[in-house]
């Protein structure tokens, strides 16, 4: 029998959401592994979409302290 044992609610999606959190680029990466596997593509895309969404809010938050030039 070959199952897939990759859940949506599995312990590897919610690792990648806090990987995401944590590192926006390995994120990115680990979306992307997921989108070119076929039956991950959907997690893939929560992720990717997470991520993202990750990456504007920490911009934002971020930008008030830059430098102005």
């Amino acid at each position: 029998m070959d199952q897939d044992h990759f859940k949506l609610y599995g312990k590897w999606f919610w690792i990648g959401v806090v990987v995401a959190f944590l590192n926006s680029i390995a994120g990115l990466v680990y979306s992307i592994a997921l989108i070119v596997e076929k039956p991950h593509r959907k997690e893939g895309l929560i992720l990717l979409g997470w991520t993202l969404l990750v990456m504007v809010v920490m911009t934002i938050l971020f930008s008030a302290w830059y430098p102005k030039a």
